[in-house]
C-alpha cells in the first residue's frame, strides 16, 4: 500500500493532515486561525516524525482546499 499524505485546509479554523501507511491511518489536526500556510508544514513534520517517516517516504499527496492557499491535487508514483 502506498504511503499517502492527505492535507485538508478547507476549514478556515483548522488544518487536518492524515497519513495512511501500512494499512494504518494517523491524523493530526491543528487549530490555525492565522496563516494556515505557515502552520501546514510544521504539522506535516510532526505527523511524519510521530510515525518515524521522512517526506521522501511519502508516495502520494492529496490536497483538499476549497478556500485555502493550497489549490491542487498532486500525486507522484514511487520509482523505488
Amino acid at each position: 500500500m502506498a504511503k499517502t499524505l492527505r492535507i485538508d485546509t478547507s476549514n478556515n479554523r483548522k488544518i487536518t493532515i492524515e497519513l495512511e501507511a501500512d494499512r494504518k491511518k494517523d491524523t493530526l489536526t491543528e487549530d490555525s486561525t492565522f496563516l494556515r500556510s505557515e502552520a501546514t508544514l510544521p504539522t506535516i513534520d510532526k505527523l511524519l516524525e510521530k510515525n518515524k517517516l521522512k517526506i521522501q517516504d511519502v508516495e502520494k499527496v492529496e490536497v483538499e482546499s476549497r478556500s485555502g492557499f493550497i489549490h491542487r491535487l498532486k500525486s507522484r508514483s514511487s520509482n523505488r
